[in-house]
């Protein structure tokens, strides 16, 4: 049994005893699923892949877990991503806020996947989105990638703690009574990966409120090649369409 297949079943493991620990909790649960499109300048044209998340949220805490799969594109494996995450809302005075812990696993290829775990704060005021945060990510050579190019050095290459943050505004302010809404992002976090923080990612969002628990939404997402970079971090332009789809219990 390879380490990847290792991960995969830890993954499994873990969600499968998040999932029974929740099952008697008065939890409120959410399902985001969406796709994305688009090319980047690893890529090699189209690529096309989807992801679903599932979140609870009873009382101040909630958690959640995701997957995703590459049905287009040049990464040869179809399962490229999994994400657990775990928060808790906070209250100082008239300060609102989040923490939240978030461990990623992004199978880049064959030859290389990249753990990463981190803490962020979450401050949603007015028409404001605010995060900031701190993570550290490990470049892990697969047995593949060891075997094929018989490497004898270090196998992992851990990168120094870096800087989390998204800076977003919205056309209204957050849970109000509009049917729809429009905002524009700066960030380097998306739901699975996270960019270095001088390879920032642009992105205009929106949704439409079909039903009270039901909203459709889609993002249009800008990857710059980051600060001094030319091809060393992928960029590209995608798009993303999905639903969230709020559970009554």
């Amino acid at each position: 049994m390879n380490v990847r297949e290792i991960n995969i079943k830890r993954y499994i493991l873990l969600s499968a005893i998040l999932l029974a620990s929740l099952g008697n909790l008065p939890a409120q649960p959410e399902i985001l699923s969406y796709i994305d499109m688009g090319t980047n300048s690893v890529s090699d044209g189209f690529f096309f892949r989807t992801s679903g998340i599932a979140s609870w949220r009873f009382g101040k805490y909630s958690v959640g877990t995701g997957i995703q799969l590459d049905f287009r594109s040049e990464n040869e494996n179809f399962l490229t991503a999994l994400t657990i995450n775990a928060a808790r809302d906070f209250k100082i005075g008239n300060f609102h806020f989040t923490l939240r812990e978030f461990s990623k696993w992004t199978y880049f290829s064959g030859l290389i996947r990249m753990p990463d775990y981190g803490l962020q704060a979450e401050w949603y005021p007015s028409r404001f989105s605010l995060v900031t945060g701190i993570h550290a990510r490990t470049y892990v050579l697969t047995e593949k990638a060891i075997a094929e190019y018989d490497l004898e050095s270090e196998k992992r290459i851990h990168e120094k703690p870096d800087l989390v943050y998204l800076g977003g505004i919205s056309l209204y302010k957050h849970k109000c009574n509009s049917s729809w809404n429009i905002g524009l992002a700066l960030t380097n976090i998306d739901y699975f990966s996270v960019m270095q923080a001088a390879n920032p990612l642009f992105n205009i969002n929106g949704y439409y409120r079909l039903k009270p628990n039901l909203d459709l939404f889609g993002e249009t997402w800008l990857k710059t090649a980051g600060m001094f970079n030319s091809n060393n971090n992928y960029f590209g332009l995608n798009f993303r369409a999905g639903i969230i789809w709020n559970i009554k219990p």
